[in-house]
C-alpha cells in the first residue's frame, strides 16, 4: 500500500504537455512507415534512435513475404534488392526525424516511453503519465513526517511570539527579518541565522 500523499508537484504537468505537443510530428513519420506495410510500435522507434535494427528486420521480412511471387532467383533478389533500398531510404529518414521531433541531442530530450502506438495511430501512453504523476509526488515517510512537525512547532512558536506583542505599539513583530529595520524580539539574517534582539526587551 502506498503511503499517505503530501503534495504532487506541478512540473509534470509542463512535461505532458510538452510531450503531448509532438503526437502529430510522431504521428506523420508512423503514417510513411505504416504506409510501406510496416507495423510500428514505440518499442521500434526507440529501439531506431538508439542505433537499432528492428525495423529493418521487419522490413526485410516484409519484403521478403512480397518477392515471393517472383519464381526465378534472380529476378527475386533483384527485386528484393530494390525494395530494401527504397525500405532503407524511408526508415534512414524517419530515423533523423524522429531523433528530430524527440530532441535527442538537446539537454532535455523527449522520451520514447512517452508514446504508444497501436494499429498505426500514436498516443500519450496512460502508464506512462501514471508514472509521470507518481515521480513528482511527495508521499509521506517517517523523515519527512518528522520534517514537518519540526516545521509545525516552528510556525507556532512565531504564531505565539507575534501575538506576545501584537498590543505592543513599540513592536511591529516578535519575530521579523532584520534587514527591514523593524523592531522585534528575534530576527532571522541573511544568513538564515536566528538571534534574539535582547536591546529590544527594554521596550516589554
Amino acid at each position: 500500500m502506498k503511503s499517505k500523499i503530501i503534495k504532487i508537484l506541478p512540473e509534470w504537468q509542463r512535461i505532458k504537455l510538452k510531450h503531448e505537443q509532438k503526437v502529430g510530428d510522431i504521428q506523420l513519420i508512423v503514417d510513411r512507415l505504416t504506409v510501406l506495410g510496416l507495423r510500428v510500435v514505440i518499442e521500434d522507434v526507440s529501439d531506431l534512435i538508439n542505433g537499432g535494427t528492428s525495423l529493418y528486420d521487419k522490413a526485410e521480412r516484409h519484403v521478403k513475404s512480397n518477392v515471393g511471387i517472383f519464381k526465378l532467383p534472380m529476378q527475386r533478389k533483384r527485386q528484393f534488392d530494390e525494395n530494401m533500398q527504397e525500405y532503407a531510404g524511408v526508415i534512414e529518414i524517419s530515423k533523423a526525424e524522429f531523433k528530430r521531433v524527440l530532441q535527442t541531442e538537446t539537454k532535455s530530450p523527449l522520451m520514447p516511453e512517452a508514446y504508444f502506438i497501436k494499429s498505426g495511430t500514436v498516443s500519450i501512453s496512460d502508464a506512462w503519465v501514471e508514472q509521470l504523476v507518481e515521480l513528482h509526488t511527495i508521499r509521506e515517510t517517517e523523515k519527512r513526517i518528522e520534517a514537518m512537525r519540526l516545521c509545525k512547532e516552528v510556525e507556532t512558536a512565531i504564531a505565539n511570539i507575534n501575538e506576545f506583542v501584537r498590543d505592543n505599539e513599540l513592536f511591529y513583530k516578535g519575530f521579523a527579518y532584520d534587514q527591514f529595520g523593524d523592531r522585534a524580539l528575534c530576527y532571522i539574517n541573511n544568513e538564515s541565522e536566528f538571534y534574539v534582539e535582547e536591546d529590544n526587551l527594554q521596550y516589554i
